[in-house]
């Protein structure tokens, strides 16, 4: 019974030593705001009011002055720069995926 119990809590803080790191690695804090994070995908959804866009089912805050800058359209395919903020998640920066058209094969 006392192996078992040593061998609980030995099992026990690893489990919780390895969840809390994974955390930290995920949300690396420096001060009050996390470190940029990136997601590529399609622009589904923008917001009429430009409080936010739609990319791949994910909402993002963004403002409208943002927008009138950065001329995103819905079907535009793009690569973000994120930060994760009490609000949510908001748009640092981004830049446009384009395609490459396949090569012919002759």
């Amino acid at each position: 019974m006392k192996r078992f119990l040593i061998l609980a809590l030995i099992f026990s803080f690893a489990f919780t030593t390895f969840v809390f790191s994974q955390e930290a690695e995920e949300m690396s804090v420096t001060g009050q705001e996390t470190e940029a994070m990136s997601i590529t995908g399609k622009v589904e959804q923008i917001a009429e009011d430009g409080s936010y866009i739609v990319v791949d089912s994910k909402t993002i805050i963004t403002t409208q002055e943002f927008l009138d800058e950065s001329y995103l359209e819905a079907g535009d395919m793009v690569k973000l720069t994120l930060k994760n903020t009490d609000k949510g998640l908001e748009i640092v920066d981004y830049e446009y995926v384009y395609e490459e058209e396949p090569e012919s094969v002759e």
